[in-house]
């Protein structure tokens, strides 16, 4: 969500892993949701007429939930602006520089000495390995 340049620029198995995980949460919380008005508004009467203490309890649980994580709805929403915005205009805020995700991005974000080179000033996806890939044929 910040415009953090280390960030945005080397570190995108972290924000696509970001951006997955708000889907799955939204999706799920959209489900929630959904399930608890349809148990309020749209349950059929014989239903209504047969819940038992354990039914009433599931629906407090859900409207508890739906209430206490709704914050979390905005955050997500700002991650996938942030990312639409990253994929319609990399040029004008140069991110990616036009690659696509590889195993080697992973690769630095799980090995320890990317971080120590951070804080080096060693960036990770460098020109090097750019032109190792670009031209190692």
């Amino acid at each position: 969500m910040y415009e953090i340049p280390i960030y945005l620029r080397y570190m995108r198995f972290f924000r696509l892993f970001s951006v997955m995980a708000a889907w799955v949460y939204s999706a799920v919380y959209g489900y929630v949701v959904l399930d608890w008005l349809y148990q309020i508004y749209f349950e059929p009467v014989t239903a209504v007429e047969s819940f038992q203490l354990f039914d009433i309890l599931q629906n407090m649980f859900l409207a508890y939930n739906i209430i206490f994580h709704l914050h979390i709805i905005p955050v997500n929403v700002v991650i996938f602006l942030k990312e639409f915005m990253l994929m319609v205009f990399p040029p004008l805020l140069i991110q990616d520089q036009g690659q696509n995700l590889d195993l080697q991005d992973v690769t630095d974000v799980v090995r320890p000495s990317t971080y120590t080179g951070i804080a080096k000033g060693q960036m990770p996806d460098t020109e090097e390995r750019i032109y190792h890939k670009t031209y190692k044929r």
